[in-house]
């Protein structure tokens, strides 16, 4: 199972949320340079500080709402009805 995440609050909630589930892999995609590279530092950073930890997290620079599709197969995705 994986939780994809698409903004940069969001990434930073998985990070946040990485300790308590190790076993959920989470996925970050920001299109946004300066944003995916922040993360991806800070996920570098925690790695080094925490060995063996924040192993499940992972931030990708892509265009979400484009190529979606193209890193995940039909119903591997969940996504929650009740999102305001």
């Amino acid at each position: 199972m994986a939780d994809c995440l698409v903004n940069w609050l969001c990434l930073l909630i998985a990070v946040a949320l990485s300790p308590m589930f190790p076993w959920t892999l989470m996925i970050g995609m920001e299109i946004r340079v300066k944003v995916s590279d922040y993360v991806m530092d800070r996920i570098t950073a925690l790695r080094q500080q925490h060995p063996d930890m924040y192993q499940n997290v992972a931030c990708i620079r892509t265009n979400a709402m484009k190529y979606l599709p193209n890193y995940f197969r039909k119903g591997q995705v969940c996504v929650p009805k009740n999102v305001s």
